[in-house]
């Protein structure tokens, strides 16, 4: 029996040993795979997350920037049509502990974005029931909060669409542009606000990089002149996202057509541009301001032209292929 048990035994130890081979094969495979994808995404990339609104993915929806905290990326959304910066509060168990300071609505990180020191005092948001998904966000590195306004005031801000890369730096830093028009901004309200020019006429948009792909969104009245279309014609194309207000259901509807004027902004024509309005008329522009006519996104942007906002000195230029 001895002969026996003793071969039982080798049999036994032989496959132990290869299982833990095995084993080792799939933890080192694993850690070059997260290692890898760690290494996909630069710090001077801009990541692109499609966006689910009441079952509708918007492609391109979300705008993101890598931040590095402790050697591990992150990603913030560039969202400029908010005021404040903010982390999540579901969020901070995945920041490495030791690189943040907290007190009860408030946190200041220790990482850096586009080789700049983290020096914002971020406010704390608790994201609990938020409706607004990122389709695959548990793949790439994690979202934690968003990153507005009020993080540019002292800073210029280069976000190159044709190459999908950007930029920070302090404002007494200067950025190399060639062949680059001026947008005329200003910020009101703690809104950035571009003029756009039709015939002697001036309108006035804020631009909110939160809204990636709505390329422009206005009034009714507005939006009727500048698609020559009094709503008795069909609209081109209608969105429906189911939405909640104060716990009741109901569906946000945005009507689209072309715009069929010329309509500048800076040396960007918007003849032909898609252009959306919300038939509730529920965003009521002119409580930001007066003057305002509507919303410019990303997507008057997208793979054509490279931007350079100085939020300090308020010059916004752009530049072509």
């Amino acid at each position: 029996m001895f002969p026996v048990l003793s071969s039982i035994y080798m049999l036994l130890d032989s496959i132990i040993k290869n299982l833990l081979k095995t084993i080792c094969f799939f933890v080192i495979i694993n850690c070059v795979l997260e290692n890898s994808n760690a290494q996909e995404i630069k710090l001077n990339s801009i990541v692109w997350r499609d966006q689910e609104l009441g079952g509708l993915n918007l492609k391109k929806g979300a705008l993101m920037l890598p931040v590095q905290i402790e050697n591990k990326t992150f990603l913030l959304q560039l969202d400029l049509g908010r005021s404040d910066s903010y982390i999540y509060k579901s969020e901070l168990n995945k920041i490495p502990a030791g690189s943040f300071s907290e007190n009860e609505n408030e946190i200041k990180i220790n990482g850096e974005i586009s080789n700049l020191k983290l020096k914002h005092i971020f406010k704390l948001y608790d994201n609990k029931g938020d409706t607004v998904n990122y389709p695959g966000k548990q793949s790439g590195p994690d979202l934690i909060g968003v990153i507005g306004l009020d993080f540019f005031l002292d800073k210029k801000l280069s976000l190159d669409f044709i190459d999908d890369q950007f930029e920070i730096v302090e404002s007494k830093q200067d950025f190399s542009i060639t062949n680059a028009f001026a947008i005329p901004f200003k910020i009101k309200n703690n809104k950035l606000l571009v003029k756009t020019i039709k015939g002697e006429k001036e309108f006035w948009f804020f631009y909110d990089t939160g809204s990636s792909y709505f390329p422009m969104i206005t009034n009714k009245n507005d939006w009727e002149m500048f698609t020559h279309n009094d709503s008795t014609n069909k609209a081109l194309a209608t969105i429906k996202i189911p939405s909640k207000n104060n716990n009741v259901n109901r569906e946000v509807v945005f009507l689209s057509d072309t715009i069929r004027d010329d309509i500048q902004l800076g040396n960007i024509n918007f003849r032909n541009q898609l252009i959306y309005y919300e038939t509730m008329d529920s965003f009521n522009f002119s409580a930001i301001s007066p003057e305002l006519s509507g919303v410019i996104g990303n997507a008057v942007f997208f793979d054509k032209y490279k931007i350079i906002i100085d939020f300090d000195k308020q010059t916004f230029f752009a530049t072509g292929k």
